[in-house]
């Protein structure tokens, strides 16, 4: 749990206008968002610099609308490939909220319910008979209490342990979730996910399809003895993926925050569920349906990561304040930012 804590307080603190701890420390509602660009235009390269991250992208939102949004750094080896505001990523586990907004549509639509088993909407199991295979619900994949694991590799479709029983972030349990989609929608998840999210929410650089962007993605870097070592574009030789294989920008991925803080295009009922206590993780840290969620003197926030080699990323939103950010890099230490 401690990983999980760290990423909250990261991001927490992205939005607060003092060194002081996390749970304790204002945030920046009150502070001209000049000033805030300003200050964030000078600590970034430094912070790049110091965590040898190549390049990153960043949106901040104010008032539920994009305030502000900058590229900084290269994309490419060579350090000729300026990163801009329409760079896109590996938006790695920033997929899973995405398409857990999707499927939570589907469940205001009436085609689903939270609780009911997902095996009951395959003609063909994706799971083996188990005792276990009919507690898997919505609810628990999108709350990360479905039992399955977080081994993409090899697409495990163990179930480790009671469904409901306890949290164990899970992108087996994404993939299990998209096979059903799938089915109940007869479309290809990619497809889907661009008539059902990106289409409505004007998302038009994002896609779950890798093989679709394979010419102008950057690379992934690592850094060993000082230098930068570009890491091979792996995400691009598999299939869309429910779990990991979003590639995006950060004003993309902002929208998506600005739809769960002024949902204008879902029944506001799929925010509701989404920012929704579910589990408890730590202390003040809550999973939802298909985010995590934390509270602190400030209010309710939401948030996810992304890891993939060589890609960071890291979406925070305060929804009552309005506020938010979306940070998006190529390089392996890109949330020591």
């Amino acid at each position: 749990m401690l990983q999980l804590r760290t990423l909250v307080c990261l991001a927490v603190l992205l939005l607060q206008s003092s060194p002081m701890k996390a749970e304790e420390a204002p945030l920046k509602t009150d502070v001209p968002v000049s000033e805030v660009v300003r200050d964030l235009e000078q600590y970034i390269p430094i912070r790049m610099r110091d965590a040898h991250v190549p390049g990153l992208s960043i949106a901040l939102i104010r008032d539920a609308r994009l305030a502000w949004a900058e590229g900084f750094g290269f994309s490419d080896p060579g350090g000729s490939v300026r990163v801009t505001t329409g760079t896109v990523f590996e938006g790695a586990s920033l997929s899973k909220p995405i398409a857990a907004y999707a499927a939570l549509q589907l469940v205001a639509d009436g085609r689903m319910g939270l609780d009911v088993p997902l095996s009951a909407y395959l003609t063909d199991q994706y799971l083996p008979a188990s005792a276990y295979r009919d507690q898997i619900t919505l609810r628990r994949v999108l709350s990360h209490t479905s039992g399955l694991s977080n081994n993409l590799i090899w697409k495990s479709t163990r179930i480790r342990f009671e469904p409901g029983s306890r949290f164990s972030y899970s992108g087996a349990g994404f993939v299990y979730l998209q096979k059903v989609l799938e089915c109940l929608t007869g479309t290809a998840f990619g497809a889907y996910m661009q008539t059902a999210v990106f289409a409505p929410l004007a998302m038009s650089s994002s896609t779950y399809d890798p093989a679709s962007r394979h010419g102008d993605l950057p690379r992934g870097y690592f850094p060993l003895l000082g230098m930068q070592i570009p890491l091979p574009r792996l995400v691009v030789v598999g299939e869309p993926n429910a779990a990991s294989s979003l590639l995006s920008t950060a004003t993309d991925v902002a929208k998506f925050a600005i739809e769960l803080m002024d949902p204008r295009h879902a029944n506001p009922a799929v925010v509701g569920h989404m920012l929704s206590d579910q589990v408890r993780v730590d202390d003040g840290i809550w999973w939802g349906l298909g985010i995590g969620l934390h509270e602190d003197a400030s209010g309710k926030s939401f948030w996810h990561w992304g890891s993939n080699p060589g890609f960071k990323n890291l979406l925070v939103g305060y929804p009552q304040q309005r506020i938010g950010v979306v940070i998006m890099t190529n390089g392996s230490y890109g949330l020591d930012i």
